[in-house]
């Protein structure tokens, strides 16, 4: 807790005067870095310094904050996605939710070329809605009627928002309607999720990275080094169900995930690279689906 005090003691000094240059510093892709709230820190604390990270950095793995120039957002916290316009007045950061079009407010602590700590309440955290994580945070406002989070500058940068895995373009999917939709929309929802899947492997193998994570977004399909699988509906059911208009349109959109698993699928042996493999098997489950 000292050490986050210290940091942002040190980076107000060093970046208040930025906060007079309006948006310019505030857009930008940040990754989650540190925090107060008493239940992540704690899990930052028990994880220790392990895979050349900090506990910070394994915990907050994923969670990203991207400020587009456009005014829109897209917030990754855990597994949950948030997509929404924002603004920057003054002091404070405003986050207009899509699509209910709830507000939250951020305060400013800081920010700077580098790094930016923003704090929140309680009640502008309630307006997130249902929030997933993996550690505990019933007491997040236990002891404090505020809480901070500190980000970096992320080091990857996409071209487009449709390469970007990160991107509404790429997560609609998991943005719960508020209109009930028809089979084909239910349908088209249920497509993107395969398309996310695969963007996930395409992304790993163009960047050449070791390793997919899934520590950011909740799905039914399980892909694993020699196969995909489906998880029980009963297993994910809260998750998914917060991706449909109502727990019946959810169900359909399962029907169809089984649907695409009664054709066998097969793991190509001409492929030799684990996330082409991968991605090819996905292919074939999307096809099974279509």
């Amino acid at each position: 807790m000292m050490k986050f005090i210290s940091l942002l003691a040190f980076a107000f000094v060093f970046t208040a005067c930025k906060l007079k240059s309006s948006d310019d510093l505030i857009t930008a892709r940040w990754v989650f870095s540190e925090t107060d709230a008493t239940g992540i820190a704690n899990a930052a604390r028990e994880f220790g310094d392990q895979y050349g990270m900090n506990g910070f950095n394994q915990v907050f793995a994923s969670s990203k904050f991207i400020i587009r120039p456009d005014n829109t957002f897209d917030l990754v916290f855990f597994q949950n996605y948030r997509h929404g316009k924002w603004e920057h007045r003054d002091r404070f950061l405003v986050l207009w939710t899509e699509p209910e079009e709830d507000s939250i407010l951020f305060g400013i602590d800081t920010i700077g070329y580098r790094s930016m700590i923003l704090r929140i309440d309680s009640l502008n955290f309630k307006r997130f809605g249902r929030i997933i994580t993996p550690y505990d945070t019933t007491g997040l406002f236990a002891d404090t009627e505020e809480i901070r989070f500190a980000f970096k500058l992320d080091k990857e940068r996409y071209k487009d928002e449709d390469e970007d895995p990160y991107s509404k373009e790429n997560n609609w999917w998991r943005i719960r309607p508020l209109e009930s939709e028809n089979a084909a929309q239910v349908k088209k929802r249920v497509l993107a999720l395969m398309d996310f899947h695969i963007l996930m492997f395409e992304d790993a193998w163009d960047r050449k990275k070791d390793v997919v994570l899934y520590n950011w977004f909740s799905s039914p399909l399980i892909v694993a080094g020699n196969g995909i699988a489906l998880q029980r509906y009963e297993k994910i059911k809260d998750d998914w169900e917060d991706c449909f208009y109502n727990s019946e349109q959810a169900q359909q959109g399962y029907t169809l995930l089984q649907q695409g698993f009664k054709k066998k699928l097969k793991a190509n042996p001409d492929i030799e690279r684990r996330f082409l493999r991968n991605k090819d098997m996905l292919l074939q489950l999307r096809k099974n689906i279509e």
